[in-house]
């Protein structure tokens, strides 16, 4: 499985193997595995968050005068549609999927891509965010991160 992960990866460049293999963890939860950094203690979809995605979401999008749960035409739903993003909101280890998101958001509203990752751990969640910046920088996606410390901890 790694070896056809390497040729796709060359074959296709990495940003459409993330959103591939994203998507593909949905429904094959052993790809998780592969993809995923599982020596993380907080990376577990099983395990409980401090607060729901919605909590995360609401504070912030409230906070930049956004629409929640925007409707697409395909309808599919952007967290949040400000005036300028289609914002996408993922814990921490969900990264990848996040990045597919935006830009499928980016594309069906004509905003830019954003995403604002949740890192409920930070000292341990904050390769997530780096990760995921630095694809940001990249193909234009704008990145920030909120914790459960504190409702202005937006980067």
């Amino acid at each position: 499985m790694k070896k056809l992960f390497k040729k796709l990866k060359k074959s296709f460049g990495i940003l459409v193997l993330i959103v591939v293999v994203s998507y593909a963890a949905q429904y094959f939860p052993e790809l998780k595995s592969i993809f995923y950094n599982n020596t993380d203690t907080h990376t577990s979809s099983s395990s409980k968050h401090l607060h729901k995605e919605a909590y995360y979401q609401q504070l912030w999008c409230n906070k930049h005068s956004g629409i929640m749960e925007y409707k697409n035409s395909d309808k599919t739903r952007v967290d949040c549609l400000t005036k300028d993003y289609a914002v996408e909101f993922d814990f921490a280890e969900k990264w990848a999927e996040s990045i597919g998101q935006s830009l499928h958001y980016e594309l069906m509203t004509g905003k830019k891509a954003m995403v604002v990752l949740i890192l409920e751990h930070p000292e341990t969640q904050m390769v997530y965010y780096e990760r995921t910046k630095k694809l940001g920088e990249k193909y234009g996606i704008n990145v920030e991160y909120m914790t459960a410390e504190s409702e202005d901890s937006l980067q």
